[in-house]
This record gives C-alpha cells, structure tokens and sequence, in this order.
C-alpha cells in the first residue's frame, strides 16, 4: 500500500499467514511479505529506469533470475532469447566472465542439469562446473580448487595486459568468487543443500569490493531458512552500515528471529 516511484510499499499487517511449525506452534510469515514487496518495488523502478537502453525486461530477467523465489516459478521460466546479449558495460565488476555466463545461471535456476548441457561449450563458468562433476553431482572441493587455478589464471592474464596494479587484486578476486557462486547455486538447484551450503560459505568470507550484497541477503535468507535466524540477523547487522540496502532486511529479519525464538521450544542449554 502507498507505493510509488519514491516512496516504499507498506504491508498492513492487519492479517498474517500461519503454518505450522515444531512442537505443534504456529509461525506467521508476514514478516517475508514485506521483504518480497520492497524488493519488488526495488526491482520495477531499475527496469523503469533501464527502460533507455531498450533491454529492461532482459537485464531483469538475466541477473534476477537465480535469486527468485519458488512462487515465482511463472517468472523464472520467462527468460529472454539465447541470442540477446548483455554489452561489456554490464560485465565489468559483476559476477559473468563472459556474456553467456548470465544466461547459464539464468536457465540453471529451472533445469542445472541441462543448463549445463547446454551451456558447457559456451559460458566459462558451465564449462569449469562441468570438470567439477561426478555422477550427476557437484563436488565442492573440486569447485574450490577450480576457482583458486582460475584466480591464478585471471591474474596472469591481466598482469600480461595492463601495468594498473588494482587491476591485479580485483579482477582474478572476480573471477574466483564467481565460479564459487555459480557453484552454489547449482548445487541449490541440483538439490544438494548441504554442498550448496560449503560452498556459501567460502563465498560469505569474500572481502573488498567482491563482497555482494545481493549475496548477503540471498545467504542470510538461506541461513533463515535453516532455522539460524540470529546468524542470519548478525550477518545483515553486521554489514548493514557498508550496504544501505541491506537494511531493508532488518525489520522483517528482526521480527522473525523474535518471533521464532517466542513459539520455539528450547531443546537444550540456552543463555
């Protein structure tokens, strides 16, 4: 309610949705409506503005695509054309190697499995994830030593072609936690929850310019989602004043550490 190009969508939170949860208690998710609708509203007003360069609905659906929500399942099959191309403006400093890498993590969050097939010859970080497969699974530690060959690879290239020593620091970190991302997500999407989450680990000690909001609070829902609300509500805490944008999260992460923790029984020593 109330929304508009500069002013955040309020939830009323006159009614809440109940599920059931341990020990026979209830847990209202009101809290996530209201995370969902700012993001939604952060999202309309970037394809408002993208909407100059003509590919507003594409660069959406591209980079958005691996960090939807199961209810948006209608959306994540929308993806653009194979053939549509992200321009080198829209790769510099993000997490795609090369242009076709954001249609591989596009169509990975559907299908991994045939987005590799399909990608493997084509995007750098299919063609990587494909040597780090055994038996139609992703072997994290095969992932981690392939984004530390890359990050050594990266960083030869660039010190073959530029004299800039920021360079050398910045572009070979890309290139490591961009594999190790990819990595978990696939292994998110190929229902390997456990290897996803070794590999979000890795990811969440990334420092400097590599460390990703976007991440941040994709990991920080993961960890909600596995029942550790006060890790995750440390996790936006702790780099809230780095990125404002993280504050969004912190009312309804709040509310849902506070409530968990009031219809939860404790099973063991608390303090």
């Amino acid at each position: 309610a109330g929304a508009s190009a500069k002013s955040l969508p309020k939830w009323e939170q006159t009614s809440h949705y109940s599920l059931p949860s341990a020990g026979n208690n209830n847990m209202e998710m009101s809290e996530g409506t209201a995370l969902w609708l700012q993001a939604k509203w952060h999202e309309d007003q970037a394809v408002s503005i993208l909407k100059e360069s003509g590919k507003a609905t594409e660069l959406a659906a591209l980079t958005l695509a691996p960090w939807r929500l199961p209810f948006e399942a209608k959306i994540k099959n929308e993806l653009p054309d194979a053939t549509s191309t992200l321009s080198d403006d829209w790769l510099f400093f993000s997490f795609f190697l090369v242009p076709q890498d954001a249609h591989f993590l596009a169509a990975m969050s559907n299908n991994p499995q045939d987005a590799l097939n399909t990608w493997k010859d084509k995007s750098i970080l299919a063609t990587l994830l494909a040597k780090c497969m055994d038996s139609g699974k992703i072997i994290p530690e095969r992932v981690i030593d392939a984004s530390a060959v890359l990050e050594k690879d990266i960083l030869t290239l660039v010190k073959e072609r530029t004299d800039i020593p920021l360079f050398y620091e910045v572009f070979p970190l890309f290139a490591k936690y961009s594999l190790l991302r990819a990595g978990a997500l696939f292994a998110e999407a190929n229902g390997q929850h456990r290897d996803s989450g070794m590999l979000r680990l890795n990811v969440r000690e990334a420092s400097g310019p590599v460390r990703d909001p976007v991440f941040l609070i994709a990991f920080s829902a993961w960890e909600a989602g596995n029942k550790s609300t006060q890790r995750a509500q440390d996790l936006i805490h702790e780099y809230a004043s780095q990125f404002p944008a993280l504050h969004s999260a912190r009312v309804p992460l709040d509310s849902l550490h506070i409530r968990r923790g009031k219809e939860t029984v404790p099973v063991g020593p608390t303090h």
